[in-house]
């Protein structure tokens, strides 16, 4: 440093500083910046979440229905869910045709049974995807492994040579026949 005249030495200095500034501008700021939006967009969800719970319990608190229909509402949802005897062995059904016929089964919606008279009403919404003769073949197996089944409202939409359908099937069975059993 001493071979350089005191006003090289003041450049090399700007230059220096000069590049720290611009070091610190284009990427150590942006990056604590990210980071602190990223810590109060955390800090907003978990106080949104926390407000939630806390307006569950003074709900609770405040109405004692509240809870009553909660139960009622989870009462009914247990009772959505599939008998392992009757919606369930036909799940596993669809479950085992769909791996034969190369369909991909993304979801299952079971309903509550319907009751009519003599004859019980289940109905599953089942959302598949596969290729046209794939999903043709499965729908055909199904309709033929299951006595008594029919398919309700179909959705189909295409996304290159996969299909993605979503069907409701409805399978009925005799009260008669269940009660004999």
């Amino acid at each position: 440093m001493e071979r350089f005249s005191e006003r090289e030495r003041t450049r090399i200095a700007l230059i220096w500083g000069l590049g720290l500034f611009l070091l610190y501008t284009l990427v150590i700021a942006p990056f604590f910046a990210a980071q602190r939006t990223a810590a109060e967009a955390e800090r907003a969800a978990a106080e949104a979440f926390l407000a939630r719970v806390e307006l569950h319990e003074r709900t609770l608190i405040a109405e004692p229905q509240t809870e009553q229909k909660l139960r009622a509402r989870q009462a009914f949802l247990l009772h959505a869910l599939p008998d392992e005897e009757e919606q369930g062995s036909f799940i596993r059904t669809v479950e085992r045709l769909a791996r034969q016929n190369n369909v991909v089964l993304a979801h299952f919606a079971p309903q509550p049974p319907v009751h009519m008279e003599e004859i019980v009403v289940r109905s599953i919404e089942i959302k598949m995807r596969g290729s046209y003769f794939d999903l043709l073949s499965f729908l055909h197996a199904v309709q033929e492994a299951e006595p008594g089944i029919r398919f309700g409202d179909f959705s189909v939409t295409a996304d290159g040579d996969a299909l993605d359908i979503a069907v409701r099937m409805e399978t009925a069975t005799s009260v008669m026949k269940k009660k004999q059993e």
